[in-house]
């Protein structure tokens, strides 16, 4: 079963985003903490595990705006030191429940850690940004995890930092 960690951005935000034509994602305006797989019977364990991480609210602000590859057109948001603290404390945590470790650590030495590069997925498709979104800030105080079962994504947890 596939998991994710993520922070939702700010509804100002996703309310100016709202007005924009674009083709949002499957699981939503969120910024990847870290994504994963596991074996659902390991769902409640995790949930427990990411609970006892401890870390402070932070913001982040909007730094630029990005095409990551043909349909990936994103935000890039400022990396503050409480966000790279919390991607790490993630990643150390949920690593000994993923179903493929080797997988796993591939995905953290290509993406994860010194290369964790926070951004929020905006459109699937080719966009034209009608508004300014540099410079938006906005402060992180919770974080979710995600699974997706039978295509569709479901929270089934919500941590306060």
């Amino acid at each position: 079963m596939r998991c994710l960690t993520c922070f939702k951005p700010a509804e100002s935000l996703t309310e100016k985003l709202s007005k924009e034509k674009l083709t949002i994602p499957a699981s939503g305006l969120h910024c990847t903490l870290w994504g994963f797989n596991i074996n659902e019977k390991n769902e409640s364990d995790i949930v427990l595990a990411l609970s006892a991480i401890k870390a402070q609210p932070f913001s982040i602000g909007v730094i630029g705006y990005s095409k990551f590859d043909e349909d990936s057109h994103v935000l890039v948001l400022s990396k503050p030191q409480e966000l790279q603290g919390l991607h790490e404390k993630i990643v150390r945590t949920v690593r000994p429940f993923d179903k493929n470790p080797s997988l796993f650590d591939l995905m953290v030495e290509q993406y994860g850690l010194e290369k964790y590069n926070p951004h929020i997925t905006i459109s699937r498709a080719p966009i034209v940004l009608q508004q300014q979104y540099q410079g938006t800030l906005m402060p992180i105080s919770e974080y979710y995890l995600l699974k997706k079962k039978e295509g569709k994504w479901q929270e089934i947890g919500k941590f306060s930092l």
